[in-house]
């Protein structure tokens, strides 16, 4: 196994070389590889062909304990959850 890539990634990650996590590491840059190497060239790559999209009338269903949900929430606003900014 080319163990190159690995070590690479250990110093950019500024982590401990570990050699467990370098052979999982390898078999994962191998597999991308093995991705990278396909010939897609068609729309099948983000669908199968032959399946058409499944679709459903939008309709408003009532949540019969939404009071008691809310009320399991830490904080809520306005009828909604309250959740930490992430960025």
């Amino acid at each position: 196994m080319n163990r190159r890539p690995a070590s690479e990634s250990f110093k950019l990650l500024r982590i401990e070389e570990d050699e467990e996590l370098a052979s999982q590491l390898g078999r994962i840059f191998s597999w991308v590889g093995k991705l990278q190497s396909l010939e897609l060239n068609g729309d099948y790559a983000f669908y199968p062909p032959g399946l058409s999209l499944l679709t459903r009338e939008d309709r408003i269903i009532s949540f019969k304990e939404l009071e008691r949900l809310l009320s399991l929430a830490p904080e809520i606003k306005d009828r909604f959850f309250v959740v930490p900014r992430v960025l």
